[in-house]
């Protein structure tokens, strides 16, 4: 554990020993063209975070879309559900009337029984 704290000391040692070389034999000019460079890295992110941020909203805008047109199709559908089985069973009540008349043909009613 000494050792590696030892290490880790001597390395930031190292480290600040060439930052103050390097500030003063070129005065500085190559932190500032670091921080240009870190500068328009950044401004880059920036517009990129931006860019992601639209196609996100699109997405939600999208996705709402999405759910009120599925909303609007499961009420036509039950609707229109409703109106066909309205349709076909009416159709299945006139077809009923249809094959099995009230009176049966070739017989006389009940009632016409009586005079004869």
């Amino acid at each position: 554990m000494f050792k590696f704290v030892k290490r880790v000391l001597l390395a930031l040692l190292v480290i600040v020993v060439a930052f103050f070389a390097l500030a003063l034999t070129s005065g500085g000019k190559n932190f500032r063209r670091f921080g240009d460079f870190v500068n328009g890295v950044s401004y880059d992110l920036g517009e990129t975070a931006d860019l992601l941020n639209l196609a996100t909203q699109d997405i939600k805008s999208a996705g709402h879309t999405i759910k009120k047109t599925g909303t609007k199709l499961k009420k036509v559908a039950s609707d229109t559900g409703e109106k066909a089985s309205a349709i076909v069973n009416s159709t299945e009540e006139f077809v009923k009337d249809i094959r099995e008349p009230k009176t049966p043909t070739g017989k006389k009613d009940d009632t016409d029984q009586g005079t004869e």
